[in-house]
Formats: structure tokens, C-alpha cells, sequence
């Protein structure tokens, strides 16, 4: 369960004041995306011609 604080904090900063006058902000991270993301890419090529290419490459190596 998100308690009061934390649930605004997952959209903004949420400011948190001391007795004593101290402050403390919660701010939400943006999410990192994955770095094997990437955008796909639209070419003529079917899967055999894909793997068609990767054996021969392997056959040169």
C-alpha cells in the first residue's frame, strides 16, 4: 500500500518539513528505459534472408 506522502511523490516533489526546520524533499526518478531498447527499423528483408546472411557469415569466419 503507497502511504499519503509517497503516492504524490510518484508524480512530483513532495517537500517535508521538520519540527526543527529542516527540509526534505521526495522526488520522483524518471524510469530508464532499457538500453537494449531501439526503435526497429522497416526493411524488405524476411526472416530466412536474415538467417540466410548470418550462415554465411559464419561459414566465412
Amino acid at each position: 500500500m503507497t502511504s499519503k506522502i509517497f503516492k504524490p511523490a510518484q508524480v512530483n516533489e513532495v517537500v517535508i518539513k521538520r519540527q526543527d526546520g529542516s527540509l526534505f524533499a521526495i522526488v520522483p526518478k524518471p524510469r530508464q528505459s532499457s538500453p537494449f531498447t531501439v526503435a526497429g527499423i522497416k526493411i524488405q528483408a524476411t526472416t530466412e534472408d536474415i538467417l540466410e546472411a548470418i550462415r554465411d557469415r559464419r561459414k566465412s569466419s
